[in-house]
């Protein structure tokens, strides 16, 4: 009986032993498990890590380039039609400046041609008085005539016709202004070839309008009547208007119609 009890006490420690092996074993494996598991999940993790930093997000970067790109295609487009408008601008300016000199050379054609048709002064050409008015001193050179302001008699070269201050004064015949000058006697003067040796001068003037080299036209406004130089005072207000044929003075009213008297 005791050797039975033995044997039994002997197959239960056994089954014991046994039995607590493979619990340990159960154990171990399922330990396993649990680290391997989470092995995998750490190890997703660092992939799911390295995924988002290696594949980066390209919808700003895309539309960031798009924005580039239409914004370089309206530079693009924006410099052409500047271009466009920059180009048609200085056609339509080079082409206005041609007209401008094309009508500048036609303007000093016409006023070369009318000049030179204006230098056809003759014996027969008429003129125009300069201003209206009664003649103070008459043209005398074949006997002298009383200067009222200067007390003396002596040769007049010239005619002095009565002029208000201010009064436009207007050319005789058309030609070139040869000179402008200021002496003591007749003040600012303007001297204009007619043509064939003839030449018309203006004494006593103020407010020219004209210039050395101009080519004027017959009755054109050429200055106004100024108050008269100290040679002419007691005369009054007046215009002097001489002529000369090869510098040789010539009698006014040959080449026009009288004055009133």
């Amino acid at each position: 009986m005791s050797r039975n009890k033995t044997i039994r006490m002997a197959m239960g420690g056994i089954l014991l032993a046994v039995s607590l092996a493979a619990g340990i074993t159960v154990y171990d494996l399922e330990k396993d498990k649990s680290t391997a598991k989470e092995t995998t999940a750490v190890q997703n993790t660092d992939t799911n890590d390295k995924d988002t930093q290696i594949i980066p997000d390209t919808t700003d970067s895309q539309n960031t380039e798009n924005e580039n790109i239409a914004s370089d295609t309206a530079q693009i487009t924006q410099d052409k039609e500047n271009t466009t408008v920059e180009t048609t601008t200085n056609d339509v300016v080079a082409q206005r400046d041609n007209e401008d000199a094309t009508k500048s050379t036609a303007d000093n054609q016409t006023k070369e041609t009318t000049a030179t048709v204006q230098q056809l002064f003759t014996e027969d050409s008429v003129i125009s008085w300069p201003v209206e008015g009664t003649i103070l001193l008459d043209y005398s050179m074949d006997e002298t005539t009383y200067f009222s302001t200067l007390n003396v008699y002596k040769c007049n070269p010239a005619v002095l016709i009565k002029a208000e201050y201010d009064e436009a004064v207007h050319a005789a015949y058309g030609g070139t202004v040869k000179d402008i000058f200021t002496s003591a006697e007749t003040g600012d003067t303007i001297v204009v070839d007619m043509g064939n040796g003839y030449e018309a001068t203006y004494g006593q003037l103020k407010d020219i309008s004209v210039s050395k080299g101009d080519t004027i036209q017959k009755n054109e406004e050429i200055g106004k009547v100024c108050e008269p130089t100290k040679y002419y005072r007691n005369e009054g207000t007046n215009l002097y208007f001489g002529m000369t044929k090869n510098d040789q003075p010539v009698d006014p009213a040959m080449y026009t119609a009288s004055l009133t008297e």
